[in-house]
């Protein structure tokens, strides 16, 4: 590890995914207005300053360490930032998803788009995103040091410059001055980070969690213990009473207590500030199957499963009702049982269901639960409506109560940051109250939902904060 400089051109605050990115931009634009990598001996051209040991801990965690670089473009911003999505929108007329994809394709990032629209390294691992930003770092002359923590931020009287308290590995404090700084901090739930912001002059909105998995109150009552580790490709998920939130759509998990997947995740970015003042208590409605949406054809489903579909299923009628479920690939069956089990628990509907099933069978099975009721009971249609309509609120109203949250540590993302309206100039990413200071990545009030939204706000943030740095430092080289 080489020894802290004295000086820098730019100093760049994180070794996150916006930090390089930035400082890579700012390099590279420096080069090509052709200014030098450093003016004297002692002095860095551009310098990253990581305060923990591991750089860029995110990008090799993220997507189970896959890396959802970005995702499809021409994907509205309106619907994937909570917060922030005016501001993306502006900066992708400059370096949006497009040119992210095509920023690493170019330096020997092979990049697939999956059917969802999430973009990830042909290669199915981050370490390919980690040294394509590291090595090209390396190679445009850029410095980096980790385990070395800014304390503070003061401007210095003499010319545009910034003096910087930096914490070394030694845990001596150090002295840096830099022309321009740029915070790729991360979040800012740490007061130190808070700190460092406000000293640089930033006005800082509030943080709050974002992208968690729920804790259920009470997970037996719930009706959803016992079905941990089933998986609803496509459901809905909204909060009630909360009519300004817009309900989430997306795979759902049922885990041990709680929920979870990219459905519940998403939910939680667009409702962190309102789940944080609840202490995250809220009574979900959930959709299993949104896409069933005509009440004929729910039963047509019904209908089928006994009859049997030509050249799809053979008939099922001997098998429990609640063994197979009407809707495979959409519903699970271990789901189907148990909203069956939820119906069936009502008298009324019973002696309905019962009623309709057993007149036109002449079988009764009034003794036994409803899921164990066998298919061919089902196979006429005063039956299957008589089925649907009890079973059908609770496959598409679905409540249960939340209680909780648990952290998602593979795509944890903190709302709140900088504050877009109070002072930052959209085109620089550069602070009006403090000339010479940038902000990108998550120390901006920007995020998004999973997706690769998250990440891409740090390309487009950190590219426009870089160059802008660059471009100041041609205008203003002493």
């Amino acid at each position: 590890m080489s020894c802290l400089p004295r000086f820098a051109r730019v100093g760049v605050v994180g070794g996150g995914a916006s930090g390089f990115y930035a400082a890579i931009a700012c390099a590279e634009a420096a080069r090509a207005r052709g200014l030098p990598e450093a003016w004297a001996s002692n002095e860095v051209g551009v310098l990253i300053l990581e305060k923990t040991s591991t750089l860029l801990h995110k990008v090799r965690i993220s997507g189970g360490g896959r890396c959802n670089v970005t995702h499809r473009p021409g994907a509205a911003p309106s619907f994937s930032y909570p917060r922030g999505a005016a501001l993306i929108e502006h900066l992708a007329k400059r370096h949006g998803a497009l040119d992210s994809a095509r920023w690493f394709e170019e330096r020997g990032v092979t990049l697939k788009t999956e059917e969802d629209g999430r973009v990830f390294p042909a290669s199915n691992t981050s370490e390919c995103i980690v040294k394509c930003l590291t090595s090209t770092a390396a190679s445009l002359g850029v410095q980096v040091h980790t385990e070395t923590q800014v304390r503070d931020v003061t401007q210095s009287q003499q010319g545009p410059r910034f003096d910087l308290s930096v914490e070394g590995p030694d845990g001596l404090i150090h002295p840096i001055s830099c022309h321009r700084i740029i915070f790729c901090c991360g979040s800012i739930q740490k007061r130190s980070v808070q700190k460092v912001l406000k000293s640089a002059g930033a006005q800082l909105c509030p943080p709050a969690p974002s992208l968690f998995s729920f804790l259920l109150a009470n997970p037996q009552a719930s009706g959803l213990q016992g079905l941990e580790g089933v998986a609803v490709p496509d459901a809905s998920i909204e909060i009630l009473g909360s009519e300004s939130i817009p309900a989430a759509r997306g795979p759902v998990l049922v885990t041990h207590g709680g929920l979870s997947g990219p459905g519940i995740l998403r939910l939680s970015a667009w409702a962190a500030f309102t789940l944080q003042q609840s202490a995250y208590k809220a009574q979900l409605r959930i959709n299993w199957a949104p896409a069933l949406c005509d009440p004929e054809e729910v039963v047509q489903a019904v209908l089928a499963v006994p009859a049997g579909r030509p050249g799809q299923r053979p008939p099922v009628r001997r098998k429990a009702l609640g063994s197979v479920s009407p809707w495979p690939g959409t519903l699970p069956a271990r789901l189907w049982e148990r909203l069956l089990q939820r119906a069936g628990a009502h008298d009324a509907a019973m002696a309905s269901i019962t009623a309709a099933a057993v007149t036109k069978t002449r079988q009764d099975c009034s003794s036994l639960p409803l899921a164990q009721w066998p298919w061919w009971m089902f196979g006429k249609p005063e039956a299957a409506k008589a089925l649907v309509h009890y079973v059908w609120p609770f496959i598409s109203s679905y409540e249960v109560a939340v209680d909780g949250r648990r952290t998602n540590k593979q795509e944890f993302v903190t709302a709140g940051g900088v504050d877009l309206h109070a002072g930052l100039d959209w085109d620089r990413m550069e602070l009006t109250s403090c000339r010479g200071v940038h902000v990108a990545g998550e120390a901006v009030n920007v995020d998004g939902i999973t997706g690769g939204f998250n990440f891409q706000g740090c390309w487009s943030t950190g590219y426009v904060a870089g160059v802008a740095a660059a471009e100041a430092l041609q205008s203003n080289p002493e």
